[in-house]
């Protein structure tokens, strides 16, 4: 039984995969991530909780700084990244996403296959799409994310942010779906022939 433990705890490819869903500091997700060694990596984290059956949070609302944290912590791993899925509530903890991965520092994600960015946004008729007294060049000027150069990405999905399809890594994708997104903020038909 020890045997097989051991085993188990040497082997990278059971610990890819995390989603970052018990409370912060993460400390559970981030041993499966320090146990996947350098194997490949599908990390989750989600800002928005599901209350439990009595209405109250299973999981307190993320800090700005805690997904700040976040993102220091994979730094290292992004080499390792196969896929990333983030559902965040608010634009400061999106954004924290759109700049890391849109920085120079971190825009080779060798290993990347698939990348998700939620933002849930439902534009009422003159509803704004930036909050009112927030300003940041990310809401209102579609990012390049990974510099153009994501080599194995097959599949990316955003809804309620807006990315630029110029330069976009499109070799070898497979599924580009992008949602909730006002129509002035859109890619233009020849960003979208770029990509074709």
């Amino acid at each position: 039984c020890r045997h097989w433990r051991q085993v188990a705890l040497a082997d990278p490819i059971l610990w890819g995969t995390v989603i970052f869903n018990d409370p912060y500091p993460w400390v559970r997700s981030f041993n499966y991530v320090e146990r996947a060694g350098g194997g490949e990596l599908a990390l989750k984290l989600i800002e928005r909780q599901e209350p439990d059956e009595r209405g109250n949070e299973v999981v307190p609302p993320l800090a700005l700084e805690h997904v700040q944290e976040f993102l220091m912590k994979i730094s290292p791993k992004v080499h390792q990244l196969r896929a990333m899925i983030f559902a965040m509530d608010t634009w400061p903890a999106t954004i924290e996403v759109l700049k890391f991965f849109s920085h120079p520092q971190h825009r080779r994600p060798q290993s990347l296959e698939h990348f998700e960015l939620h933002r849930p946004f439902m534009a009422d008729p003159g509803e704004s799409w930036a909050p009112p007294g927030f300003a940041s060049p990310y809401i209102l000027n579609p990012t390049m994310l990974f510099g153009g150069e994501a080599p194995k990405l097959r599949g990316i999905c955003v809804s309620g942010v807006s990315i630029s399809l110029a330069n976009f890594p499109a070799a070898n994708l497979r599924t580009l779906d992008l949602r909730r997104i006002p129509f002035a903020l859109c890619p233009s038909s020849s960003d979208f022939l770029d990509v074709l």
